[in-house]
C-alpha cells in the first residue's frame, strides 16, 4: 500500500487524539478528517479486485429505502424509550463496528510487520542463529501465506477494536466514536461498489432530494440525529470541556462521507483504467470469453505496476475531492449564517457532479467517462452474445 495512504490515515486518527487535548477549530477538524477519510477510502478501493456493486435498478431505490429507514427509526423513537432502542441499536453498531475497525486496520498492520520482518533479512529459519528462534515464529505468524480473514494478526486487530469499542461504551467520549466512524467509512467505500459513473449519478441526484426533503421538509432527520446515540456520525469540539461547561460539538452523518465518497472512489477507477489503457470490465469479459485468454501481457504488467505504486494522473479523483471540501465549506458558512441544520448533500451532490462535467470538459473525455462502467453483463445479455 502507497505510503502516502498510510501517513493519511495515522494522520486523521492523530488528529482526532490531538483536537481532544488542543482546541482545534472544529471547522478545520471537519474538512480535514472528511478530506482525509475518503482520500484512504478510495484509494484502499482501487486495489480491491472484486466487491459487492450496486446495481442501476438499486441505485433508482436508494432514496426510498433510505426514507423507509429514517422514518421507520423516527417512529421507533417516538413509540419506545429512547434509552432502550438507543441501547439495542449501540450493541449492534458496536458489534459491526468492531469487525469494520479490525477490517480496517488488518491490512496497515500487514503491511508494518512485512517491514519489520524484511529488515531483519531472514527467510528461513536454522538453528545457527538461536538469537532469531524469537523474529522466526514472528516470521511464521505474519507471513504472506498467512494473511486471511481469520489470520492471528486479523485477531489481534479485532482485540485492539474491541477495547476501543469498549473503552466508548465506557466514557461515551466523542474521541472514540469518531474512531470507530472513520472506520466504517472506510470500509463502506472500500468494498461498496457503484459499477458505473451512470449508478452513481443516479444515486447523489436520488440522495440530494432526499436530503432536502427530509431536514427542510420535517424535523425527521435532525430528531433521528439527535437521539441516535451510535457512531453514526462524526463529532467535533467547537470548545472543549472546563470546570464548569461540558464539550460542545459540532456534528456530520457519515452518510455526508460515505456517499460522496463512493462517488469520488469510481472517478479514481476510471483515473486508474484509462492511465493503464484499461477497456471496462464488459468489453474485456467479453473478449476473454471469445478469445479464451487475456494475450494483453504487457498492459495487464501495467496494469500491476499502476496498483502497487498508485502513481498515475488523477484528474477527475482530485477535482472531486476539492470541490466536494469545498462543498462542505459552503455548507458550513451557509449552517452558520442562517442558523439552521443544512443538508449536507445539498451543496455536495451539485460540487461532486460538477466536478464530473468541468473536468470532462477540460480533458475533452466527458463522454467516455460517463459511458465508464465494471457492471458485469446480465445473464440474458450474455447468452444473446
Amino acid at each position: 500500500m502507497r505510503p502516502l495512504v498510510q501517513l493519511s490515515f495515522f494522520a486523521v486518527l492523530a488528529l482526532t487524539f490531538v483536537s481532544n487535548v488542543y482546541p482545534i477549530p472544529a471547522n478545520t477538524n471537519l474538512f480535514i478528517t472528511s478530506f482525509l477519510t475518503i482520500y484512504v477510502g478510495a484509494h484502499r478501493r482501487l486495489v480491491q479486485m472484486e466487491s459487492e456493486q450496486i446495481s442501476t435498478k438499486e441505485a433508482y431505490m436508494f432514496p426510498i429505502m433510505g426514507s423507509c429507514a429514517l422514518f421507520g427509526l423516527y417512529v421507533v423513537f417516538k413509540m419506545f424509550d429512547k434509552d432502550s432502542v438507543n441501547m439495542l441499536l449501540k450493541a449492534y453498531f458496536l458489534i459491526v463496528g468492531i469487525f469494520a475497525m479490525a477490517s480496517t486496520l488488518h491490512p496497515f498492520a500487514k503491511d508494518l510487520m512485512q517491514r519489520l520482518a524484511a529488515k531483519r533479512k531472514f527467510k528461513t529459519y536454522t538453528k545457527t542463529h538461536k538469537f532469531e528462534r524469537k523474529w522466526a515464529l514472528f516470521q511464521y505468524l505474519f507471513s504472506e501465506p498467512l494473511v486471511i480473514e481469520g489470520d492471528i494478526l486479523f485477531g489481534i486487530c479485532a482485540a485492539v477494536s474491541a477495547l476501543v469499542a469498549g473503552w466508548y461504551v465506557y466514557s461515551k467520549h466523542w474521541c472514540f466514536n469518531n474512531i470507530l466512524g472513520i472506520c466504517f467509512c472506510i470500509q463502506g467505500i472500500e468494498n461498496i461498489g457503484l459499477g458505473s459513473v451512470k449508478v452513481g449519478l443516479i444515486i447523489l441526484i436520488g440522495l440530494f432530494f432526499y436530503d432536502v426533503f427530509w431536514v427542510f421538509g420535517t424535523d425527521v432527520m435532525v430528531s433521528v440525529a439527535t437521539k441516535f446515540d451510535a457512531p453514526i456520525k462524526l463529532l467535533f469540539p467547537r470548545a472543549l470541556a472546563t470546570e464548569d461547561t461540558s464539550t460542545v460539538l459540532q456534528m456530520l452523518g457519515l452518510g455526508d462521507i460515505v456517499m460522496p465518497g463512493l462517488f469520488v472512489a469510481q472517478l479514481l477507477r476510471y483515473d486508474f483504467h484509462k492511465a493503464a489503457g484499461l477497456k471496462t470490465q464488459k468489453t474485456t469479459t467479453q473478449a476473454k470469453d471469445a478469445n479464451g485468454s487475456d494475450d494483453t501481457k504487457a498492459a495487464r504488467k501495467k496494469e500491476l505496476e499502476l496498483r502497487r505504486t498508485l502513481k498515475f494522473s488523477k484528474p477527475y479523483f482530485n477535482v472531486c475531492i476539492l470541490l466536494y471540501t469545498l462543498g462542505l465549506v459552503t455548507t458550513v458558512w451557509v449552517m452558520h449564517t442562517f442558523k439552521h441544520a443544512q443538508p449536507a448533500l445539498l451543496y455536495l451532490v451539485p460540487a461532486c457532479i460538477g466536478a464530473v462535467f468541468l473536468t470532462g470538459v477540460l480533458c475533452g473525455d466527458l463522454s467516455d467517462v460517463l459511458s465508464f462502467t465494471e457492471e458485469e453483463p446480465e445473464k440474458g445479455e450474455r447468452k444473446d452474445k
